[in-house]
């Protein structure tokens, strides 16, 4: 979308997940041009069964279902050191590092761990072979993770 960014930088990943193989579409973009630029806070929307999920700019949260819309606001606390535009980031930064920590002194396990992060790897490696092959690629959720194609197993 944006000759000046060297890769991708828009992605529509089609995906199965579950016991059930719920049928997901995730639509991601840092570079399409927006009725009202965000940056760099994440929207999303969610849309499932009985309801829907949205994360909109100004940290509020829409989720609605038969009964009509909840809307709360989330926005990020605000350190005097943080430039206004990135407070969502950088207070984003103090709370991971603060996981971290309490996960190196053996007082929790870290929120987000290295094994999250090799299944996301998983993820991102299966949508690229699967966008050059034109198949199907199977990821396999054990650790390490494995790419399956419908036949046979293609370790990382």
């Amino acid at each position: 979308v944006n000759p000046r960014i060297a890769g991708e930088d828009v992605a529509t990943v089609l995906m199965t997940m579950g016991a059930d193989d719920a049928a997901v579409t995730v639509e991601m973009s840092y570079a399409s041009p927006t009725e009202r630029e965000a940056f760099p806070q994440t929207t999303l929307f969610v849309e499932a069964d009985h309801g829907s999920l949205e994360i909109t700019p100004g940290y509020e949260r829409h989720v609605t279902d038969v009964y009509g819309t909840t809307v709360t606001n989330h926005a990020p606390p605000v350190y005097p050191w943080a430039e206004a535009q990135y407070a969502l980031v950088q207070s984003s930064m103090v709370r991971c590092q603060s996981d971290l920590l309490t996960h190196l002194r053996a007082e929790s396990t870290a929120e987000t761990t290295g094994a999250d992060n090799a299944r996301t790897i998983a993820l991102v490696d299966a949508a690229y072979r699967s966008a050059e092959s034109g198949r199907v690629v199977l990821v396999d959720g054990t650790s390490p993770p494995h790419l399956r194609w419908k036949k046979g197993t293609i370790p990382l």
